[in-house]
This record gives C-alpha cells, structure tokens and sequence, in this order.
C-alpha cells in the first residue's frame, strides 16, 4: 500500500517543465489496489487484538529456541531481538571466516536443518 504527496508549488513546477500533454507518473505498483488496502485494514483489525502483547509473549520462547542453533558448527553467532533473529553462518568457527556463496550454502544449511 502506498501513495504519493507533493505540494502543488512542486506539482506546478513540474507542469511547466514538461510538455503540456505529458504525463506524471507519480504512482507505485499497487497504490489504492484493493487487495492490498484489504490487507492493510486486516493488519490495523490485528494489532488490535493484542498482537504486541502476544509477540511479547512468544518472543523469549522464540530466541531461546533460535540460541540452541549456537551449536552447530556453521554458525558463528546468533543474535535477536523479540521476535527478529539474525545466525550468521560461517566456514569455520573458530575463525569465522564467513561461507563463499559458491560453495552450497544452501544444501549444507539445509542438511544441518535435517539433522
């Protein structure tokens, strides 16, 4: 959901710079898309209804269960904040050189996640 606000001294500066029959394009993807305005009024119905109040609830479940990660040999560090987390995934441990991209970061996350 988005949308765009300008004066109207800029909105006629802008007017006389361009071609009288041109075209301002000040819009973003999905401005005022109903779908995403429907989304939006969802959102505001939700924190409504104690959504803080129950993050603040999960959240200490949430990080201890992200720290128990600290354990496997790919990660360097994990950090967080409510329910935000950051596992910073390294080569070595020891001297956390971080992990080449091209060396199957995904496929070896993937198998400690099976573990």
């Amino acid at each position: 959901l988005g949308g765009v606000i300008i004066s109207e001294r800029l909105l006629e500066n802008l007017r006389r710079s361009n071609h009288p029959d041109a075209l301002f394009g000040h819009g973003l993807t999905y401005t005022s898309h109903p779908v995403g305005c429907a989304v939006a009024l969802k959102n505001l119905d939700l924190l409504e209804e104690s959504v803080l109040a129950h993050t603040q609830a999960v959240a200490p479940y949430f990080q201890a269960r992200l720290k128990t990660l600290e354990e496997l040999p790919l990660v360097g560090e994990v950090r967080g904040v409510g329910l935000m987390g950051c596992v910073e995934c390294v080569a070595d441990r020891e001297s956390k050189d971080p992990l080449q991209l091209d060396k199957d970061v995904g496929k070896r996350i993937d198998a400690h996640c099976h573990e």
